[in-house]
């Protein structure tokens, strides 16, 4: 079935996600101590090496993966109904079992070299073998008295798991045999997590209510009960380099670390998440503890101190809440700003996660946190989310860059991107705290030097960006209060030059500000009420977007409407194109649309399943970046018409929208597992993303010439035709050269006679015998002999062919063309009269030569076949009277169309070195 596909965009990559709220698990290799963490992103898993490098993601399941185990070998993953063991890495798919379930896996357990247990939403337990996918036997189990939560294989139990339920009971079975062996009476409170501890027979089980049971399940005594006062038990560790310490996580993102000798708390770690943990787990005979939470974070602890407490080792962090507002930063066109509703600013490399930064959280003390402090999940100081942001890459070096507005504020605060951290100000109107006044727009000028705001009550502000201190405002005289509109500010921004200063407002006005002067210069009334603008400072196109889904395209300089576009829905987020040809729309309908300015017509519309909120061209028009409001990430969507020729025409904007898959996130980088082994099975894409460009039937194909008038280029590479004239030289070179290399390799016996000199030679001259009067004359004879039976080459043949018949030569042409520059210039001077015996072929290329002249194709091809022709004949052209003749009647016409040319080329050089000497 053919994919639906977008005219412009094709999905590249998704950047941010770095876990899901699933439990990740920890696999060590066969013949290797490292360690790699696996955790769950959506529909793919990826592979980190302890210290949080990428290493690998997986190829897109067709539903989201709800679970993940390994052994030493295999990779295990449930998705749907089915389950697939993965080898080497996650690029080789061995087994797939999916003839079992008839409601999708949610829970797996892998014991014994050969069976894995799996559990359904319908609470049946599947016995598999996972060499021949075969299954064993089906446990079903009655969700009413039992539903099962958790479950363990306990060490030293061969063939029999454990199980809690939602009851809070706890059934021990043997798998095989399919019985249950004995009850465990529970707590009365769901079970939440089951451990089994470095100790045989005892295990530990967490509960929702908060209590930590350590068990003894071979008596059925406890041996321990703690109690966490933080909610529910959502994951549990035991510490495997033999110290006794358990840990246990809580959904408001702290950690508590147990001591189990002296049954107490030894410490805790506050705000380790910033929300719920979904998972931790010490590494194997080391102090590190592995946590990851649904704040889209993974974090390595390392627990050295004496009372088991520590600190965090690295981290590897996204946006845990949807970002707000994204930016290309920079002229390469790969970092991108982000701002999320966590009120963070991180920024994202297209190519490489190693390139990724976090600039921290935005606080009120940013100087003693330096905006990154330890406890980052922390509220303590944390500002409202950010809604929208500036940024300018002109004096990163000197001062703060970035600029942004919070949602529910009038605080505007600033940020370095080069220190990678929150700036020194944060710019507040003492005024405003009186008042319900928010920050509504923000600009920072292309010096550099200042950042204008717009507030939510008409006010215009410019700051000193470097300093905080405030400069001027601008107002309406016509009204009260120094208000520039009279409501909401909704767009500020500055031309190229920071001489206008252009505002929107929702009042329904655009208007020009003298940047220095604060002169209102210019008011336009719109038709409806302004959403935004956007501006191209290149050519000064403003954008307008109002709240009647309409979208107005002004030049501010002639003060002309150029273009109007009418939309399907309210307009979330725009933006140019580098050369300023689309503009890009993002709307409440789900769908992104793309208007070409030239034509005034869309050209491209495409829809996804989540509404984009925020969207952003790269500056060198190869990557569009785009935000949305349920996902954590931020797409990247690849301009392929950079790649391949591609013709855009109008599209119908009634019409529906394709619908397009979301990007998934690709492998960082190649990186070779050893510890693995390679399985000889072909790698199995199972959701197909790429979708097909093939060309539409219906599409206008633009033929060889379109107008006999118009002087047409072959389209061949210059290597074909440039170096004709140079080519019996570049033998030459080349003869001497492999002459040189020949003598310096050739080692002459003391029997054969050579020259004296520097380099000795052969004397071919006491070398070679010397003829008899016999074999001179029959030598004679043969040259005459051959003179006779001279040939014609097959293109020659050609040729006069197309003379003698109707004088069309488009059959020669179309085989010369075929010809590399070698061939060509042999079939050039194989035409001559010593070769052929005759001047005919001499005198059809050159009437050939007139024809394809007048009509003014292969113009470039043409004019090198002529000149290698002149060249290879002159000596036979300057003696015979009937080729000096047709070579004079062929001047004027060859001169005509150079002429014609050379007109064109100085007409346009004088435009040009008009445009460049003149003072505009």
């Amino acid at each position: 079935m053919e994919q639906p596909s977008s005219n412009l965009f094709e999905g590249y990559k998704s950047l941010g996600h770095v876990t899901g709220p699933l439990p990740f698990i920890v696999r060590h290799g066969k013949n290797s101590q490292a360690s790699r963490i696996i955790t769950i992103v959506g529909r793919t898993f990826h592979t980190y090496t302890t210290n949080l490098q990428l290493i690998e993601v997986s190829i897109p399941h067709e539903k989201d993966i709800r679970m993940i185990i390994s052994d030493e070998r295999y990779i295990y993953t449930a998705s749907g109904r089915s389950i697939f063991q993965w080898g080497r890495g996650s690029k080789k798919l061995v087994n797939k079992f999916d003839n079992g379930h008839q409601s999708d896996v949610k829970m797996m357990i892998k014991f014994g070299p050969t069976c894995l247990l799996s559990l359904d939403d319908d609470n049946n337990l599947f016995n598999w073998n996972t060499l021949d996918k075969g299954i064993l036997n089906i446990i079903p189990i009655d969700d009413a008295l039992f539903q099962v939560t958790a479950m363990c294989q306990p060490l030293g139990y061969r063939d029999k798991c454990l199980f809690g339920s939602k009851q809070g009971q706890l059934e021990l079975w043997n798998v095989v045999s399919e019985k249950c062996l004995y009850k465990f009476s529970g707590w009365d409170s769901k079970v939440t997590s089951l451990v089994q501890s470095p100790i045989e027979n005892v295990v530990a089980i967490g509960l929702e209510d908060g209590h930590v049971y350590v068990q003894n399940i071979k008596y059925d005594e406890t041996v321990m009960k703690i109690y966490q006062e933080y909610g529910a038990i959502t994951s549990m560790s035991f510490r495997l380099d033999g110290r006794p310490f358990l840990v246990t996580a809580s959904p408001v993102g702290h950690l508590m670390i147990w001591n189990l000798e002296r049954k107490r708390l030894a410490t805790q770690i506050r705000h380790a998440h910033a929300n719920s943990i979904s998972n931790c787990q010490f590494l194997r005979n080391e102090s590190q503890l592995v946590t990851t939470g649904t704040d889209n974070t993974i974090k390595v602890w390392t627990l050295d101190m004496s009372d088991g407490g520590g600190q965090l080792l690295c981290q590897r962090a996204g946006h845990s809440e949807p970002p707000s507002h994204i930016r290309f930063y920079g002229p390469k066109g790969l970092n991108i700003l982000s701002a999320g509703l966590d009120s963070t600013i991180k920024m994202f490399h297209v190519y490489s996660e190693r390139f990724n930064r976090n600039l921290g959280t935005a606080r009120m003390n940013p100087k003693s946190k330096n905006g990154k402090s330890k406890s980052s999940s922390s509220n303590i100081n944390k500002l409202p989310p950010i809604s929208c942001f500036a940024a300018e890459c002109c004096k990163e070096k000197q001062w703060d860059n970035i600029a942004a507005c919070h949602k529910g504020s009038s605080l505007v605060t600033t940020w370095n991107y080069d220190k990678c951290c929150m700036g020194e100000h944060i710019i507040m109107q003492p005024t405003f705290s009186k008042h319900d006044v928010l920050g509504s727009s923000i600009c920072i000028t292309g010096c550099g030097n200042f950042v204008v705001i717009g507030f939510s009550n008409g006010l215009i502000f410019k700051y000193n960006i470097q300093s905080g201190m405030f400069k001027q405002y601008y107002e309406n005289p016509k009204l009260t209060d120094h208000r520039a509109h009279d409501g909401q500010v909704t767009g500020v921004t500055v031309d190229a030059l920071d001489m206008v200063l252009i505002s929107s407002g929702s009042d329904s006005r655009l208007r020009l500000w003298n940047f220095k002067t604060s002169a209102m210069m210019k008011d336009f009334e719109m038709s409806a009420p302004i959403d935004k603008i956007e501006l191209h400072r290149q050519n000064n196109l403003i954008a307008v977007a109002m709240e009647n889904m309409t979208i107005e395209i002004l030049d501010f300089e002639t003060q002309v409407l150029v273009r109007k576009f009418q939309t399907t829905g309210k307009i979330l987020d725009m933006c140019y194109s580098p050369d300023s040809h689309w503009l890009i729309v993002a709307l409440d309908d789900k769908s992104i649309r793309t208007w070409d300015l030239n034509l005034g017509k869309m050209i491209d519309a495409f829809s996804l399943s989540s509404v984009c909120t925020s969207l952003s061209m790269s500056a060198t028009g190869e990557f569009l970046a785009t935000a949305h409001e349920d996902s954590l990430g931020v797409n990247i969507w690849g301009n392929y018409t950079l790649y391949c020729p591609t013709r855009l025409k109008p599209i119908d904007p009634t019409l529906t929208p394709p619908l397009l898959d979301m990007p998934f996130v690709r492998d960082d980088e190649l990186f070779q597992d050893d510890d693995e082994q390679e399985l000889p099975n072909e790698d199995i894409q199972l959701a197909p993303v790429s979708s097909d460009h093939s060309a539409d039937p219906s599409e206008y194909v633009s033929p060889e010439q379109l107008n006999e008038q118009l002087i047409t280029l072959s389209g061949l590479p210059s290597s074909r035709w440039k170096n004709l004239l140079k080519i019996e030289e570049m033998r030459e070179k080349q003869l001497i050269e492999e002459e040189e290399r020949k003598e310096r390799q050739i080692k002459v016996p003391f029997f054969i006679p050579v020259k004296d000199g520097l380099k000795p030679k052969l004397d071919s001259e006491q070398v070679q015998p010397t003829r008899s009067s016999d074999e001179t004359s029959s030598a004679m004879n043969s040259v005459s002999k051959i003179n006779e039976l001279r040939l014609l080459s097959p293109l020659a043949q050609c040729l006069i062919d197309c003379a003698r018949r109707d004088g069309d030569y488009n059959e020669f042409f179309k085989q010369l063309k075929e010809l590399g520059p070698s061939a060509t210039d042999a079939e050039v001077r194989s035409l001559g009269k010593d070769t052929c015996g005759t001047i005919e072929p001499m005198l059809c290329f050159l009437d050939a030569i007139e024809k394809n002249n007048k009509t003014n194709t292969d113009y470039e091809l043409t004019s090198a076949w002529l000149a290698l022709f002149l060249k290879a004949h002159s000596d036979i052209i300057q003696t015979d009277p009937s080729l000096r003749t047709r070579c004079e009647s062929l001047l004027p016409i060859v001169g005509a169309s150079w002429d014609k040319l050379n007109e064109k080329f100085n007409q346009i050089l004088c435009v040009l070195n008009f445009v460049r000497s003149s003072i505009l």
